[in-house]
């Protein structure tokens, strides 16, 4: 239970530093409007994870994510935000590169503590903090 609780909050934090990250990343203002339309496309893409989740489990769900989250996401910036498709990729595969930090501390505390229920509240953690660095 705690796992999945734990598990949960890291998904959606890492989920909404992808978004909001990769906007920065393209320089795209933190106006309220823009605030709300990201966290309105954060929302709707995190219904298709949970969505593929419970269709196909973790494993399936991993095997497909960059076609529910990143693909989205790019596609997103492109239109939504008017930026070209290849400046758009780079800024979310550049989200993405910020985001193994989280994973290497993770990573260690996983294997200091074996469990895993540390391992996503490290994680979840480390991407806050990166966040509020970058």
């Amino acid at each position: 239970m705690l796992e999945s609780v734990f598990g949960l909050l890291h998904n959606a934090t890492t989920l909404l530093f992808g978004v909001y990250i990769s906007a920065a990343f393209l320089g795209i203002k933190m106006s309220k409007k823009n605030i709300l339309n990201l966290l309105m496309f954060s929302f709707a893409v995190g219904l298709v994870y949970i969505s593929s989740y419970m269709l196909f489990g973790t494993e399936g769900t991993e095997k497909i994510y960059p076609f529910i989250i990143h693909l989205p996401l790019t596609l997103y910036l492109t239109f939504k935000f008017k930026y070209k498709f290849p400046v758009s990729l780079l800024s979310v595969l550049t989200a993405y590169l910020c985001c193994q930090i989280s994973n290497w501390v993770g990573i260690v505390a996983l294997n200091i503590t074996s469990k895993l229920w540390v391992y996503y509240c490290v994680r979840t953690v480390i991407t806050v903090a990166v966040f509020i660095l970058l």
